[in-house]
């Protein structure tokens, strides 16, 4: 009789230690699943970032592309020529202020493609009330080496002019990223 008695006692044990591993795969997997779901999310926000980086880094070379563009104009102006240069101004206007240039083609991918503008806070510390301007002049930097000419008068020195070039790409995901960089060019000061 004891022997029956202890049989019916482990009828059951079986399927509650099949219950209990199935519970416990079930915390593994809503568990790995959760972090498969971080890790894209994350992902995707370092994506939307770089992509942001990439746009405003495109924005710093189209500046220095006009600074190239412009370099013969303003050498011919002198150094007043450098300090009035605001190439946002204008007609058409050459740089991006409130509007953006869209990186990319129609063919971009949904929710549409990258842009870089005028950062909205390149504004220039000596007068703050001015509008902001992603290329400005600073200053007189090193002198160019090789670089000097002579004129009637005498000979002209030439020195890097220093740009500061401040730049807002962004993601159409609302990823934003600023950037600011210093460019030159050997320009002739007298």
């Amino acid at each position: 009789m004891t022997t029956r008695f202890h049989r019916r006692s482990e009828q059951g044990s079986t399927l509650l230690i099949a219950l209990l591993i199935m519970a416990l795969m079930g915390v593994v997997g809503t568990a790995a699943m959760n972090t498969v779901t971080r890790d894209r999310q994350v992902a995707g926000f370092q994506s939307r970032t770089q992509t942001a980086l990439y746009a405003a880094e495109a924005g710093v070379a189209f500046a220095m592309g006009i600074l190239r563009r412009d370099a013969q104009g303003l050498a011919a102006g002198g150094e007043g020529a450098l300090q009035d240069f605001n190439p946002s101004v204008g007609s058409p206007p050459d740089f991006p202020t409130g509007t953006t240039i869209a990186l990319g083609g129609s063919d971009f991918p949904a929710p549409g493609p990258p842009e870089f503008s005028t950062d909205p806070d390149a504004r220039d510390p000596n007068a703050t009330s001015n509008p902001a301007q992603a290329i400005r002049y600073i200053g007189r930097g090193e002198p160019c080496e090789g670089w000097v000419m002579s004129s009637g008068v005498g000979s002209v020195q030439w020195a890097e002019a220093v740009w500061d070039i401040r730049v807002r790409g962004a993601n159409p995901g609302g990823t934003v990223v600023n950037i600011q960089a210093t460019g030159s060019n050997c320009h002739p000061y007298n």
